[in-house]
């Protein structure tokens, strides 16, 4: 009798001891929501910068069962995030704010912090700017790529991505840049640098060797890159033409090469701005090309067959619909503003 009160015990210790592993590793999937927030009489009451940091901490019981998700949309939502443009340089502002907040010390740990906030930044369109919004609102949402830009720029985020997925984040940064330069009245030019920025960093990270080599000789180059500001022209121009390069070395096996004729691409194009492609092909034509006339050009769309599936918008699983640059197809002349 004494053998089974025991083992009747020993049963229920282990029953409760599983019972407390299981709530302990209970995960939280939705971003954390701050208590006090600016614009309300509680956030105005903190009355100093200190107090607002206090506010905005996350309790450690949550901070730890937040998946990666949720708590990199808790840390977008930081109501001190943009607080970081407010000091010498972006830079020196963000490590400010890495300091005080558990939520970006946090992040930094996470091993898939990375592949989550590139997948979240995939998910972000320049474009999708709604006319009836105020000019505050237009300007949040600008602010947003700059804010995520500046995350992805942290050497602790790039240590965690691929080489994959460093060329994936640069290809993604420049169909971003070229978005963005088709509305200058809403990204200006802070905008366009936080998007700079985070090519440059990339590059480096990966020590691209075209990169690295202008880097050990162009002082304003090297000034950019630490501080996160004050990009010259030649500087922005720079980095650009080097990404341009850098987003070609992903290797043979992961690259699509489409055949289209110029004609087809010319009469099918249903994107306004020149300096961007956007058509709707076959699936069939990423191995079957397209028969070209003896009057008509080839052109060569040639990018990676990952980026071509994450930018695929057509709800037809038998089409591809993207949108490129121009400098993605091989053969395509200037084209002339419409």
């Amino acid at each position: 009798m004494r053998f089974k009160k025991t083992l009747l015990a020993l049963s229920l210790a282990t029953l409760i001891t599983i019972s407390g592993l299981s709530c302990t590793r209970q995960t939280i999937n939705e971003a954390y929501d701050y208590p006090t927030k600016p614009g309300t009489d509680a956030w105005k009451a903190l009355g100093s910068l200190d107090a607002m940091f206090n506010a905005c901490q996350i309790p450690e019981a949550t901070l730890s069962k937040l998946t990666t998700s949720a708590l990199v949309e808790t840390v977008l939502n930081y109501p001190l995030l943009m607080n970081y443009l407010a000091y010498n340089n972006p830079q020196q502002g963000f490590d400010m704010l890495v300091s005080h907040f558990n939520g970006l010390q946090e992040l930094f740990k996470r091993e898939d912090a990375g592949t989550i906030l590139l997948m979240r930044y995939h998910n972000m369109y320049p474009t999708e700017i709604n006319d009836d919004w105020t000019d505050a609102e237009k300007g949040f949402y600008s602010f947003s790529f700059s804010n995520i830009e500046m995350l992805l720029a942290q050497e602790q985020i790039l240590d965690n991505l691929t080489e994959t997925q460093c060329q994936e984040l640069v290809s993604e940064a420049l169909i971003k840049y070229e978005a963005k330069l088709q509305q200058t009245e809403i990204y200006g030019f802070i905008a366009q640098e936080s998007t700079a920025l985070l090519m440059a960093r990339v590059m480096q990270h990966a020590k691209y060797t075209p990169f690295m080599q202008e880097l050990e000789k162009n002082t304003e180059l090297k000034s950019f890159l630490t501080k996160g500001s004050f990009a010259t022209d030649s500087v922005m121009n720079e980095i650009l033409s080097t990404a341009k390069q850098f987003i070609h070395m992903v290797p043979e096996s992961g690259m699509v090469h489409i055949i289209f004729s110029l004609n087809w691409i010319l009469n099918n194009d249903a994107e306004p701005d020149p300096n961007t492609i956007k058509i709707t092909f076959p699936e069939s034509w990423l191995t079957d090309a397209p028969l070209i006339l003896k009057n008509d050009s080839p052109v060569e769309l040639s990018v990676p067959r990952r980026l071509l599936d994450d930018h695929n918008g057509s709800k037809d699983p038998g089409f591809y619909t993207v949108v490129f640059p121009n400098y993605y197809f091989k053969g395509l002349p200037d084209l002339p503003p419409y």
